[in-house]
């Protein structure tokens, strides 16, 4: 199935987002840009990704730019590259005055590396990685065959590994004079 969006523009009163879009059998692509402010976002949200939101304050919107390519449109299968760079930003009534970040995400893993928050204090930087590994196990069947007349049928289920993994790295600096 054949698709694609060429200049998709969308305009808020927070900001702007564009776009292109292409799907094509076994292939997808897309280019995103945006200014909107997250926060004009909420309505489309809900559960974990909204109460996650709840916790920020965008006093200005954050400019965030991404890629991505893939052999469908699916986490499994894509791999998507991007930047992030906020201007003034509160999280949980703690203030930061910019913050910037690389993301890179493939194989189920994100990875921000570098990122860099700079507050009236002084700056930080650093990287982390999550990753989420399990396993699935198909529908087997054994049978029916001149040994066997009665198939026998395991039903398909989700493997036992289940394991997330986050592993930080971190740095700061100091403004001593």
């Amino acid at each position: 199935r054949r698709w694609s969006v060429r200049n998709l523009h969308l305009a808020h009163r927070t900001g702007v987002a564009d776009a292109d879009l292409l799907q094509v059998p076994g292939e997808f692509h897309a280019r995103v840009r945006s200014t909107l402010n997250p926060k004009a976002l909420q309505p489309l949200l809900s559960g974990p990704a909204f109460d996650a939101l709840m916790q920020f304050e965008f006093p200005d919107s954050p400019e965030i730019e991404l890629e991505a390519s893939g052999a469908e449109l699916s986490r499994e299968a894509l791999e998507v590259n991007g930047q992030l760079k906020l201007g003034a930003t509160s999280y949980r009534g703690v203030a930061a005055e910019s913050m910037t970040a690389t993301f890179h995400y493939a194989d189920r893993a994100l990875s921000i590396v570098p990122f860099r928050v700079q507050r009236r204090e002084g700056s930080g930087q650093g990287g982390l990685r999550f990753e989420h590994l399990s396993d699935y196990f198909p529908e087997q069947r054994i049978g029916p065959n001149r040994f066997l007349p009665n198939a026998i049928v395991f039903p398909a289920q989700n493997g036992p590994l289940s394991q997330k993994d986050l592993m930080p790295r971190f740095g700061a600096a100091y403004d001593v004079f």
